[in-house]
């Protein structure tokens, strides 16, 4: 019955084919800007600071893409950024086409892209809770994480792929895909749904706040959310640094497009993985001890990666890493957004997100940096090392006295680190 309740949505079933069209674009593209890159004659360090540039105006972008998604319609914001990509991605092949591709093209599409992303991610993080009555929200959540997850499996694997086949053709689908999301979104209106009983029992201040800081401030006096906000911010600084060093020590070697795009796809395999264990693993080790977990994981495989760098060792530790990868973004979303007033979600998810991918957004650069300079064992012991001094750090002591929990509510999108896009 909520199944058939959920495919009589009109503006929900045209949101989740638009955002999956779109994500598929993505990940067809998202591995093909470094192997492009190093295709035009760049290096380490241009290949890393593709990455870097993105996820740094993501950065920047992201306090008024939450305050922007709280104040206008959503669904247009979305439709704009969606147009916007259109234009920028589609850029590219028909830059190539004329024999005028060069690395500074590639570089200001990454940007724009990036600033897109901060105001089309909130709109679409709150626009599900618009669109979807509140008995049907789980469901619906659950659903975008899976698909999500289950694209991000098969999107690099066939970039790659299409790379393989001819160099734009992976850029032409994205652009495509953006344009498809487009024409999906610019149908139906949405009706702002009355708030749960649970949102509105949280305290609430005594006037709106409107400030584009509110989110950041209401996060700031969570105490215990900002130690595991602060892990996460180191965490996803070596999950963003670990792809292009992935990518460049294979492509170096010799390891073809497809193969690599494999690679790639087990992130998503894995993360299809975690998405259906994820409230499993939360319920039975608590937040603390899944960060716990989470943590030595991480730096566990990164170890793995600097005694043996291939093919057949990267492929299934990514797979094992990104079972456990979801519920960590699902907790940590459960005690940030899941207890915000509803009129700061939009800010309070960017903020959240801001602090935790602010180192990310250097990752990349400072990979292919690390790996010009010293080579591809030493990036890993960097990354594990990381990886097991803030577990230590943060995460230990919770893990030893509490289990903070929050209310159940899942993460509307999986978190896949470098190359995502909104």
């Amino acid at each position: 019955m909520a199944e058939q309740g959920l495919l009589r949505n009109g503006d929900y079933v045209r949101y989740r084919i638009a955002r999956g069209t779109s994500l598929l674009g993505s990940q067809l593209s998202g591995v093909c800007y470094m192997l492009l890159v190093l295709a035009l004659g760049g290096g380490a360090v241009q290949a890393g600071a593709i990455g870097s540039a993105s996820l740094i105006t993501r950065s920047v972008c992201r306090l008024p893409g939450g305050h922007v998604a709280d104040r206008f319609d959503r669904r247009r914001l979305m439709y704009l950024m969606d147009l916007i990509c259109v234009v920028a991605v589609g850029s590219i092949p028909l830059a190539s086409a004329a024999g005028l591709l060069r690395y500074p093209q590639l570089l200001a599409v990454a940007i724009i892209e990036g600033a897109a992303s901060s105001v089309f991610r909130p709109s679409a993080t709150v626009f599900i809770r618009d669109v979807v009555p509140p008995g049907l929200l789980q469901r619906a959540l659950s659903q975008m994480q899976t698909s999500t997850a289950a694209i991000s499996t098969v999107g690099p694997l066939a970039g790659g792929a299409l790379f393989g086949f001819g160099r734009m053709l992976p850029f032409t689908a994205d652009a495509a895909s953006y344009g498809v999301s487009c024409a999906l979104l610019l149908w139906g209106s949405v009706v702002r749904r009355p708030e749960t009983p649970a949102v509105q029992a949280v305290a609430r201040p005594a006037r709106t706040d409107n400030r584009m800081t509110a989110g950041l401030r209401w996060l700031w006096g969570q105490q215990t959310v900002m130690r595991l906000v602060y892990f996460a911010s180191a965490l996803n600084f070596t999950a963003a640094a670990a792809p292009v060093a992935v990518v460049v020590v294979l492509r170096e070697h010799g390891t073809a497009p497809v193969v690599i795009g494999a690679l790639m796809g087990c992130i998503g395999a894995g993360s299809v993985l975690g998405a259906m264990a994820s409230a499993r693993l939360i319920g039975w080790l608590g937040t603390a001890r899944l960060f716990l977990l989470v943590g030595f994981a991480w730096a566990a495989g990164f170890a793995a990666f600097a005694v043996d760098a291939s093919a057949y060792v990267v492929g299934p530790v990514l797979v094992l890493l990104f079972v456990v990868s979801p519920a960590s973004g699902r907790a940590l979303y459960n005690v940030t957004v899941g207890e915000a007033p509803h009129e700061l979600l939009g800010r309070v998810s960017t903020a959240e997100n801001m602090i935790s991918s602010s180192l990310a957004t250097v990752a990349p650069l400072l990979a292919g940096t690390l790996l010009a300079v010293f080579g591809d064992r030493s990036i890993w012991l960097v990354l594990a090392g990381i990886c097991v001094v803030v577990t230590v750090v943060a995460v230990l002591p919770m893990a030893v006295t509490r289990k903070p929990r929050g209310p159940v509510v899942a993460e509307p999108q999986a978190q896949v680190p470098a190359g995502e896009r909104g």
